[in-house]
C-alpha cells in the first residue's frame, strides 16, 4: 500500500498541501477528486516521487520515498507506471520508441526482446503497426494509448493516471476507459486516478478521495461518497455553483 500522512508543501509561501493524510489499498483504484487549483497534481507528483515534500511522509511498501534519494529512490520508482495529462510522449521519437524508453533506461534486455515487448504492447492497447509513426501522425486518443502502453510495458506494481481523458471527445473518452478496464487484467496493479470527470471516478473506482484545501476532506467508495454529508463533497459532485468551494 501508500500511505501518505501529514504530507505539506508550500511554493512561495503559499501552501499548496496542508497536512495530506491518505491511505491507497494494494490491488484497489483510488481516485483522487477535487476542483482545479486543489492540489491533485501536486499530490500526484509527490506519490510518484517527482516532488519531495516540505514535511510529511509517502510510505511505499515500507519505504519512505519523502526521504530516499539517488539509486534507493529509483529502484522504489521502477514499481510505478504514469500516464500523465496529455500522454507527455517524445515528439522527436517513434511510437515504438517512446514505448521502448523505459525498458532501454531500466532493464537489460536485446534489440529482440525489447522489440517483443513492445509490439506485444502496442498490440493490447489497439495500435499493431503503428510503431513507425511519430507523435504528431497520431490522434489525441491515440497518444493516450501509447502514453498507456509505456506505462504498462514494465509490468508496474503501481499505476497513476492523472486526467487520462480530458480533451478527448466522448466517444474516444468510452474507449480509453474501456482500455483502462482491460488494463486490470493486463497489469493486476495498483491503480491511483486522478480527475475532474464523476462518471469517469464513479464508474472506474473502488475508493474517492476528495482534496479540498489541501487536505483530503473525505475518503470513501464511491457508493458513500454520493451520499456523503459533506456540503463541499456535495458542491463538487452535483457541480453547484452554490456551496463552500469558491469558483473562480
Amino acid at each position: 500500500m501508500i500511505k501518505v500522512s501529514n504530507l505539506r508543501k508550500s511554493f512561495e509561501g503559499v501552501e499548496v498541501l496542508r497536512g495530506v493524510d491518505l491511505e491507497i489499498p494494494t490491488g484497489k483504484t483510488t481516485a483522487i477528486i477535487g476542483k482545479s487549483g486543489a492540489g491533485k497534481t501536486v499530490l500526484f507528483k509527490h506519490l510518484v516521487g517527482l516532488m519531495r515534500p516540505d514535511s510529511g511522509s509517502i510510505v511505499v511498501d515500507g519505504a519512505d520515498i519523502a526521504a530516499l534519494k539517488g539509486r534507493a529512490l529509483n529502484n522504489v520508482k521502477r514499481k510505478f507506471g504514469m500516464v500523465f495529462q496529455g500522454g507527455a510522449l517524445f515528439d522527436s521519437l517513434t511510437v515504438f520508441e517512446n514505448v521502448a524508453l523505459p525498458l532501454k533506461e531500466l532493464m537489460r534486455l536485446s534489440g529482440g526482446e525489447t522489440a517483443s515487448k513492445v509490439n506485444a504492447m502496442l498490440r493490447e492497447v489497439g495500435l499493431p503497426g503503428m510503431g513507425d509513426k511519430y507523435p504528431d501522425e497520431i490522434s489525441g486518443g491515440m497518444k493516450k494509448r501509447v502514453a498507456l502502453a509505456r506505462a504498462l510495458v514494465m509490468s508496474p506494481e503501481y499505476l497513476f493516471f492523472d486526467e487520462p481523458t480530458t480533451g478527448l471527445d466522448p466517444i474516444v473518452e468510452t474507449a480509453i476507459h474501456a482500455l483502462m478496464k482491460r488494463c486490470k487484467s493486463l497489469s493486476p496493479a495498483t491503480y491511483v486516478l486522478v480527475s475532474h470527470d464523476i462518471r469517469e471516478v464513479l464508474e472506474m473506482s473502488d475508493l474517492v478521495a476528495m482534496l479540498h484545501e489541501g487536505a483530503v476532506i473525505e475518503c470513501s467508495p464511491p457508493g458513500e461518497i454520493v451520499k456523503s454529508s459533506n456540503p463541499a463533497v456535495r458542491q463538487f459532485l452535483s457541480g453547484s455553483a452554490e456551496g463552500p468551494i469558491q469558483m473562480y
